[in-house]
């Protein structure tokens, strides 16, 4: 499988370099030819065909997925945060009652 290089210049304007390579067609655009759609850069031919045909040339027909990664990450953040407000609880309920009632402090 051979790498795919991004052409120094966009396809449509000579005198600009690329930066970015359409992901329906694979040609090489400057910033103002292409755009972000659903996660993914295209350029505007790209796109139109989407918009009017209901899909992009090489991956139309995507559906809105999951990201299950950054479910996973919310939960372990909460589990431990959780947990840690948890053993501050805990922490706190070790302390003796005298010290909470500020008898501690008075001399007998």
């Amino acid at each position: 499988m051979t790498a795919l290089t991004l052409a120094t210049h966009c396809l449509r304007h000579a005198e600009r370099p690329a930066v970015a390579r359409c992901r329906s067609c694979g040609q090489s655009f400057c910033r103002e030819c292409v755009v972000e759609h659903e996660r993914r850069l295209v350029c505007a031919a790209c796109l139109r065909a989407e918009m009017e045909g209901g899909q992009a040339r090489s991956g139309g027909g995507r559906r809105h997925r999951v990201p299950w990664a950054a479910v996973l990450q919310w939960a372990a953040a909460l589990t431990a945060l959780w947990a840690l407000f948890y053993a501050a609880a805990a922490a706190l309920g070790r302390i003796p009652a005298e010290i909470h009632d500020g008898l501690i402090w008075l001399q007998n």
